[in-house]
């Protein structure tokens, strides 16, 4: 019972922490992805990957409306 108290008085500040720790780890996979790192090491996460070379990357098409 006491839990749930606890989410409705502060809803709008869990939402908020939600969202900014979204937005961090939107903003982490985003770098990562642009990168031309092929060992990526973040906190427990470890990645070794094949970057697309530099220029297949500038003639790919996006769909734009």
């Amino acid at each position: 019972m006491e839990s749930q108290d606890f989410v409705q008085r502060n809803s709008a500040f869990l939402l908020s922490v939600f969202g900014i720790l979204s937005g961090c780890v939107a903003g982490l996979t985003a770098y990562f992805l642009k990168s031309r790192c092929t060992k990526i090491s973040c906190l427990c996460f470890h990645c070794e990957r094949d970057p697309l070379p530099p220029d297949a990357v500038e003639t790919t098409e996006t769909n734009e409306v």
